[in-house]
This record gives structure tokens, sequence and C-alpha cells, in this order.
């Protein structure tokens, strides 16, 4: 009687945990299809606003004639790239987030990383040749037009996208870019698509697409910055000059000559304005739009060294 009575017991405790397991993984899974949900919709806006932002600038600069302006070259060419970056690598990412594994095969792992490379890379590119090309107009406004013909900055986007493909798919594609040691194991794990770089990929990837663009960028838009701040002083010290003089002739200025007087000072102005923003944004750009490229470049060299730490320490 008491052995049955035990067993009794016994199998109620364990209706009762299987009963309380069962409750937890419904309630886990209904909180994990919530998530992915709410994953699945953020990327999905994410990907359908770059695509129709970036379409908008190309078809805006196609359309309107006004808009035909050599640095608007540049802005063309980068919002393909960003426009290729929403079409081509960022549905594999949306795969990925929501499978939880690769799905596609080894060759289109290989093709998903070089395009991930190719266009970060030309992305950061087309915004040095953007500081660039706004340094000459704002520094040496009289020979910008001479420096800055359509065949150079042709030559300019055709090189960003060159060095941008020697940079992704040669070494992506040849395998140059990584280990033995992982290139061994994705090809025995095809549900990985993994990003293992060694340390000559790491280097030379993390400064063409990272360090050496935003050096030359930081380096343009502090003189940008400066020359910002003198055209401020001249501003102020036009006006101040401007309403002293009218006050020593003891007479007025006639109404043609202080609209005129009012004009330019508006438009240098609006100059000075341009100038700050142009010092202050797209640095800010490079930073906060690739933000996800910027990470991984900045890691690379650290990932591989930390990696090569833990492969030869002591087992």
């Amino acid at each position: 009687m008491e052995t049955q009575t035990i067993s009794a017991g016994i199998s109620n405790v364990n209706n009762t945990r299987n009963n309380s397991f069962t409750s937890e993984e419904s309630s886990i899974s209904a909180v994990d299809i919530v998530l992915t949900v709410f994953k699945a919709t953020t990327m999905v806006a994410i990907m359908a606003g770059a695509v129709l932002g970036n379409l908008l600038v190309i078809s805006s600069v196609i359309k309107f004639e006004r808009l035909r302006v050599l640095t608007n070259y540049f802005i063309v060419s980068l919002a393909f790239a960003d426009l290729l970056v929403a079409m081509l690598v960022m549905p594999f990412n949306f795969s990925i987030t929501i499978l939880g594994k690769w799905i596609f095969g080894s060759v289109m792992c290989d093709i998903f990383n070089s395009n991930d490379v190719l266009f970060s890379t030309a992305s950061i590119l087309h915004l040095c040749c953007i500081s660039m090309d706004r340094y000459i107009a704002i520094m040496h406004p009289l020979e910008y037009e001479s420096k800055m013909t359509s065949r150079r900055v042709t030559i300019m986007i055709v090189l960003t996208w060159v060095a941008s493909i020697l940079i992704s798919y040669i070494p992506i594609h040849s395998q140059l870019y990584t280990t033995e040691e992982n290139y061994n194991d994705l090809q025995e794990n095809p549900e990985e698509c993994s990003f293992n770089v060694n340390r000559i990929y790491a280097a030379i990837s993390s400064s063409v697409s990272f360090w050496i663009p935003c050096t030359i960028m930081i380096f343009v838009y502090v003189k940008i910055f400066i020359e910002a701040r003198r055209q401020e002083t001249q501003i102020k010290s036009s006006a101040y000059f401007s309403n002293g003089h009218r006050r020593a002739d003891g007479a007025s200025l006639s109404a043609v000559d202080n609209l005129e007087r009012k004009s330019e000072r508006k438009r240098m102005k609006r100059e000075h304005k341009a100038a700050k923003t142009l010092a202050s944004d797209p640095s800010g750009q490079a930073l906060y739009g690739n933000g996800s490229d910027v990470k991984d470049n900045v890691q690379l060299p650290l990932d591989y060294t930390w990696n090569e730490k833990e492969s030869a320490a002591p087992l």
C-alpha cells in the first residue's frame, strides 16, 4: 500500500514537472515568434526604405537638369552602391537572421561576402572622393573648374569601383583572405557562412576600406572647418566695417546698395553654414551610415590577433 502511494506521488510530481516544462516551452516559443516577426518586419522596412531612398536620389539627378553637376556624379554612384547593398546583401542577412543558418551553399557564401566587402568599401571611398571635391571647391574655388573636370571625376569613380573589386572578389574567391583551417571548416559545414580572415588580408582590407579614407576625410574636413571659421570672422568684420563706414559718412546708403550688401552678407553666411555642415556631416555619415562596416574594419586585426592567441594556447 505504501509502495503504491509513493509511486502515485512520484507520478504526480513527474506530471507536474512535465506540465511546467510544456508551459515554459510554449511561452518561450511564443516569445521567439514575436521577436522573429519583429525582426523580419524591421529588416523588410529597412530594405524597402534603402531601395526607395536611393532610387529617389538617382532618379532626381537624372530627371532634373539643374542637379546634373559634377559633385552629384559621386552622389549617384554612392547611391547606386547603397542600392546594391539593399538588393544583394541585406536579403541574405535577412535569411540568416530569420532561419539561423546559411542555406545557399559555399559558392553563394563567397559571393555574399564579396558583395558585402565590395559595396561597403565603395561607399566609404565615394565619401572620400566627395570630401576631396568639396575641399577643392571651398579652398580653391577659382581653380575648381580646371581641376575637377568631368574626365577626372569619371576616372575617380572608376578607380573607386576597381579598388573595391580588387579588395573583395579576387581575394575572397581565390580563398586568399582566410586561413586553411577556416576554409576546411566551411567546406565541412555548409550551413555556416562566417567571414574569418588572415592577418595579411585583415591589414590590407581594413586600411583600404576604412583607415586610409577616413584619415583623409578627417584631415580634409578639419581644413574645411578652419576655413569656415575664417569666413565667419570675415563676415563679421565686413558687417562691422559697413556699419562704421555708413556712420562716418553721416549718410545712409541708397536702397539698392543696401539690398546688395544684405544679399552679399546672406550669401556669405549661407556658404559659411554649408562649409561647417560639410566639415561635420560626411565624417559622421562614414561612421554612422556604415556602422557595421566600421566595426568590422576596426575589429578585423583585433579578432585575428585574439584568434591566433587562442589557437596558440596550450590545451
